[in-house]
């Protein structure tokens, strides 16, 4: 399955602290199948400022030598 398949990111109803939470965990478990895949994995959920009623979901981590990164964001 592709995470996209897997992702209950659009679970969220707030764009709070709470959605925030949420979004991380989520995200998490979207990409669980990949850990062992790719190193030093960061899930970070942010609330932009300046947009209200989104969530901006980044993920990184190293695959080998080399960076993989993705975002994602989730407007209310």
């Amino acid at each position: 399955r592709r995470s996209s398949d897997l992702s209950r990111l659009h679970e969220i109803q707030h764009a709070d602290e709470t959605g925030r939470k949420l979004a991380e965990t989520y995200g998490l478990s979207a990409i669980v199948h990949l850990v062992n895949e790719i190193q030093d994995l960061k899930i970070v959920a942010s609330l932009p400022p300046r947009s209200p009623g989104r969530i901006n979901l980044t993920l990184s981590g190293r695959n080998g030598e080399q960076t993989v990164s993705a975002s994602y964001t989730h407007s209310l």
